[in-house]
């Protein structure tokens, strides 16, 4: 039972993430973070890597939806590290169609954490 617990706080965290990116806040985000960070109490990457590769990645993608709102490049660092992570795990494991979508993430993490690296240099 804690795989299923694990994938409802997976499916929960991509419920809360859709509603942040639609709000002009952080709050639903910050509880997406929260959310797959519970999954990943149980979705570990020795045991379940696929599923944890999966939820490690749309962590990232929640951590650059903040990132983004708040103007912090270290946390656009960790998505962008967490999406590349994600993406190689997902494709040695053989699942293609997760290790492309998040293949195809990567350049706007990257182009955000730029964007904000170079805000901080200016």
């Amino acid at each position: 039972m804690p795989l299923d617990w694990a994938m409802a706080q997976m499916n929960l965290g991509n419920a809360l993430y859709s509603l942040g990116i639609r709000e002009s806040g952080t709050e639903k985000l910050e509880e997406a973070v929260k959310a797959y960070r519970e999954a990943l109490k149980e979705y570990t990457r020795e045991c379940v890597p696929l599923d944890w590769a999966n939820t490690w990645g749309n962590e990232g993608l929640a951590l650059m939806a903040l990132a983004e709102r708040n103007g912090d490049a270290d946390i656009a660092r960790q998505a962008l590290d967490q999406l590349k992570e994600a993406e190689s795990v997902l494709r040695e494991g053989g699942h293609f169609t997760w290790a492309d979508t998040k293949k195809h993430q990567i350049p706007d993490a990257q182009t955000l954490l730029d964007t904000l690296t170079s805000d901080t240099k200016a």
